[in-house]
């Protein structure tokens, strides 16, 4: 059996790089490397195919890159609207859900009369 040099474009890694982006809306270069564990050639190319993809912007010098899409805390679905923040709590932090019912993959309670 031979092992092959995976690219970090791979589904996992990219999916991965993906939820961290999305649910921390800061699209550093550094800070994906440090939370995958990987090289910074490997996060800039991470990053370059999110831009590819639309999920974040183009670089700007040292700066973070622009998040354009959010991620629905309830079923999972990356989207660029559609989403409303619920405020944090004292003992909840704010969170981003899709707004209308239907179109969120998951059902929403119902509502008690």
């Amino acid at each position: 059996m031979s092992s092959r040099y995976q690219q970090p474009t791979d589904s996992d890694r990219l999916a991965r790089a993906i939820r961290l982006v999305t649910a921390s809306q800061f699209g550093s270069v550094s800070t994906l490397a440090r939370a995958l564990a990987v090289g910074h050639r490997e996060a800039t190319e991470l990053m370059d195919v999110m831009q590819e993809r639309g999920i974040v912007g183009p670089a700007d010098g040292s700066r973070a890159r622009s998040v354009y899409v959010r991620r629905c805390e309830q079923c999972g679905r990356l989207g660029t609207r559609g989403y409303r923040t619920l405020p944090a709590t004292e003992h909840t932090p704010e969170i981003w859900l899709c707004v209308a019912a239907g179109a969120c993959r998951r059902r929403w309670p119902a509502h008690t009369r």
